[in-house]
């Protein structure tokens, strides 16, 4: 039985029209699975991104670690008076969507209901299979989710190791083959249908995961969240594209300057 639904229409206009500065936060360069499909699409609306590598990985970093960070980034983006802020990474989504939608002045929309609805769609045998960071896990609000929508079935496991290397760049290498075989490969063992890709990070490595384990339908959320924001788009606006970062590091620079063909602002900024 199949009873969940989840209200994720997004409206991306205020009440007198005037189009809205569209925000995005990851803890680094795996957001752009989500920003990348939009830009390349959408050429006058203004986008905001930051992606707060000073503290990456934060699947690691403790629940009042997190929660207090987004009253920082939170403040961040009011300051940039971004109306929308879209949570492109599933371990802020997990433990402080809350302190967004507090803190933050207009509309927070997470990524982990997107997963879910995309799963749902998805499973036929409703074995369901979840990759994420140890954070995302341990809060549980995937397993809850889809435990509420009826009679499912869903097999978890952290891969931090993964993120980490896509993080540092390393994406085609042998350790990362090594990772997928040993860490993606296990879920052979359950008789799963789908898999949901509960970092975006994972997509970015899409193509690799896909070769491991080549029955399985793979999720990822952002096909759903981008589904919901395009059909509520109007290309208008000033054409900006501003993107952040925490901390100078030459990798995170050289992988958006690799993605992004259009022109940018890319700034080092301190936040709290």
């Amino acid at each position: 039985m199949r009873n969940f639904q989840i209200n994720i229409l997004l409206y991306i206009k205020d009440g007198h029209g005037d189009f809205m500065k569209l925000a995005f936060y990851d803890s680094g360069v795996g957001g752009l699975s989500v920003l990348l499909p939009l830009i390349k699409e959408y050429k006058n609306i203004d986008f905001i991104y930051l992606g707060d590598n000073k503290y990456f990985p934060y699947g690691e970093k403790s629940l009042s670690f997190l929660r207090h960070r987004a009253i920082e980034v939170a403040e961040f983006f009011n300051e940039k008076k971004a109306d929308l802020l879209i949570v492109a990474c599933n371990t802020i989504s997990a433990s402080a969507l809350d302190v967004l939608k507090t803190n933050f002045q207009g509309k927070v929309y997470g990524i982990i209901d997107c997963g879910v609805i995309g799963a749902l769609r998805q499973t036929n045998n409703n074995k369901i299979g979840l990759i994420a960071t140890n954070r995302t896990i341990e809060e549980g609000v995937y397993q809850k989710m889809i435990h509420q929508s009826g009679d499912y079935q869903i097999f978890e496991k952290p891969c931090p190791k993964i993120i980490e290397l896509i993080e540092s760049g390393q994406m085609r290498s042998p350790k990362m083959r090594d990772c997928i075989t040993h860490d993606i490969g296990e879920f052979k063992e359950f008789d799963i249908d789908t898999l949901i890709l509960g970092c975006t990070h994972f997509p970015l490595i899409k193509e690799e995961i896909q070769k491991e384990i080549s029955e399985i339908q793979l999720i990822d959320p952002a096909d759903c969240l981008i589904e919901k924001l395009k059909e509520n788009l109007e290309d208008s606006g000033s054409g900006t594209l501003d993107i952040s970062y925490t901390k100078e590091e030459k990798e995170f620079t050289r992988l958006i300057n690799s993605k992004i063909s259009r022109e940018l602002n890319l700034n080092k900024v301190n936040i709290g």
